[in-house]
This record gives structure tokens, C-alpha cells and sequence, in this order.
């Protein structure tokens, strides 16, 4: 991620962390010494980098599939997955250390304008490839799912105010979220509302 912070790591042991008053985010000091903000995260929550986007709380999708008492289905491990993990960088000491039971567990995707998008198991999925299994389980989640899931980085700037710096504005989000519906409809045939 940026900063100091990374995607597995516990944020209350950063330099200056603190709680946002509101209670629905933290911040702490950058490298730098300037203040950066974390809005839609908690200190122990896992986050995803994603390239479309931005940074998800995958702590706050597991909530969501617990709390919608959604079951995982398979789905086949095609040439698209194949090819999607190729593109992405992969810890294989991780992959090759993980146990069979943990290779087994759902995997999160997200409906997007662009198809289904990996926020979570992407280490899990290659170990199933490796291993020439035929499917993977998935959690397949609804795209407004991401409203819920956002996190937005905001970066003190040079006036002391905080500027966003990673994740989509609501307007951005708004649209993608509309474009993943219609995504969804045209694929899965579901009318997600």
C-alpha cells in the first residue's frame, strides 16, 4: 500500500496511529511526517489493492457474506482465471507452504463494468491450479458491495488539509457500481436491483 502501511498488517502499531473521531477509519504519520487518513477501515482489518478500485476492506466483504448467509458455488478454473492470475504477483513460497484445507476455502469476486473481479484468494486459486484442480468456490458478490467495502486514503497536503489519494470519488464509484449491475444482468442473467 502507501506509506508505511501494508495489506496484512496490524495499523495500530504505525507511527502516530490513531482512531478517526468518527470512528470509521484511522490515521497515522506517513514517512514523511504528514498526516494520512484511512476512511472505511479498522487496525486489523485486511485490505486489497485493487486496480479498479482502489483499496476494499476484504474484512468488511466476509461480513457481508456472513451477514447475507451467502453459500459459495464452484466455478471451473478456465483459461480466464488462468490467465488473471498470471498477471498478478504471487508470494509461491506462501502458495507452496499453504495447507490443502486453506486451498479449499471460497474465494471473494466482485461483479464489475469489466466481468468478475479477484479481491480475495488469489494465492488460493494458484495453489488449486498448481495442484490441476478442475474448480474453485466462490463468493460471488454483488456490485454494490463495493460501496461498503471502499476504503479512501486521504494525504495531508502542503496546507495541512486532506487531499484523497487512493479510491474512486462517489461520482466514480456511483457509475461503476451502475456499469457492474448491468455487467451482472448481461452475464449472470440477475437482476441485482
Amino acid at each position: 500500500m502507501d506509506e508505511g502501511f501494508s495489506e496484512a498488517q496490524d495499523a495500530s502499531q504505525l507511527p502516530g496511529f490513531e482512531m478517526l473521531p468518527n470512528g470509521r477509519g484511522i490515521s497515522y504519520f506517513g514517512d514523511d511526517g504528514k498526516r494520512i487518513a484511512m476512511v472505511g477501515v479498522g487496525p486489523k482489518d485486511r485490505v486489497f489493492r485493487s486496480e479498479k478500485f482502489g483499496l476494499l476492506n476484504v474484512s468488511k466483504a466476509l461480513e457481508a457474506i456472513k451477514r447475507e448467509k451467502r453459500r459459495p458455488f464452484r466455478m471451473a478454473i478456465n483459461d480466464q482465471l488462468v490467465h488473471h492470475i498470471s498477471l498478478v504477483d504471487i508470494d509461491l513460497k506462501y502458495v507452496f507452504e499453504m495447507p490443502e484445507k486453506q486451498s479449499n476455502e471460497p474465494i471473494i469476486m466482485v461483479i464489475a463494468s469489466d466481468g468478475a473481479n479477484i479481491i480475495d484468494g488469489h494465492h488460493r486459486l494458484k495453489r488449486r491450479i498448481i495442484d490441476k484442480k478442475r474448480d474453485v468456490k466462490v463468493h460471488m458478490l454483488r456490485p454494490d458491495t463495493v460501496r461498503y467495502m471502499q476504503v479512501q486514503v486521504f494525504k495531508e497536503n502542503e496546507n495541512g488539509k486532506l487531499q484523497l489519494q487512493v479510491g474512486l470519488s462517489k461520482e466514480e464509484l456511483d457509475a461503476e457500481i451502475e456499469a457492474g449491475r448491468k455487467m451482472a444482468d448481461r452475464i449472470l442473467g440477475m437482476n441485482l436491483g
